[in-house]
């Protein structure tokens, strides 16, 4: 194992360690729900994590800093109104911590992704950046470039307007808060 890999596998037994404590503390968890946990490999880092309060489910994340092991307090990310679920964790040494997930409109039942990201001391929830054409599939991968420029979430889809299942990119920049989709599949 390599050296960047034992600092990987240490970080996230810290991670999910202090996310039990604190989780059980302060969080206002009534059902804490898949734990999600990124760090930059240097001190900085997010927590993310699904609550059920029983008619509804959100998405609540919290910067965490490993140098020291603190973490801040939750803070809802997604919008009540919804049912969200399936969150991912991204960090950049530069640009700070993304959170994305699954909301899912409980009148249409159609899911679309959206993001929040932690930078510079506070959270900005973009909302939805998925295409509003289209019912995103469950599964998606997040990923951050170690600068932050860009990130990058792919994801399938039924596309509501060809009811065809489609392949998205979407590529964002945290600086200005544009989140750029594009076709993978099928070929533009």
């Amino acid at each position: 194992m390599t050296v960047c890999e034992k600092k990987y596998v240490k970080m996230m037994l810290k991670c999910f360690i202090l996310f039990i404590l604190f989780a059980t503390q302060s969080l206002n968890c009534v059902n804490g729900n898949n734990p999600q946990c990124a760090s930059d490999f240097f001190s900085d880092g997010a927590l993310a994590w699904e609550v059920d309060n029983g008619t509804t489910r959100i998405i609540r994340g919290a910067p965490v800093n490993f140098a020291t092991n603190t973490i801040s307090a939750g803070t809802t990310l997604s919008d009540t109104t919804k049912y969200s679920f399936a969150p991912q964790v991204s960090s950049s040494t530069s640009e700070g911590s993304t959170v994305a997930w699954i909301t899912l409109d409980k009148v249409t039942g159609q899911r679309f992704i959206a993001v929040a990201i932690f930078a510079g001391g506070s959270w900005t929830q973009y909302g939805i950046v998925s295409l509003l054409t289209d019912d995103v599939l469950p599964n998606y991968t997040l990923k951050a470039s170690l600068n932050g420029f860009p990130i990058t979430i792919v994801y399938r889809a039924i596309d509501l307007n060809t009811n065809q299942v489609v392949l998205r990119e979407i590529n964002g920049n945290y600086q200005f808060g544009n989140f750029v989709v594009t076709n993978v599949y099928p070929f533009p």
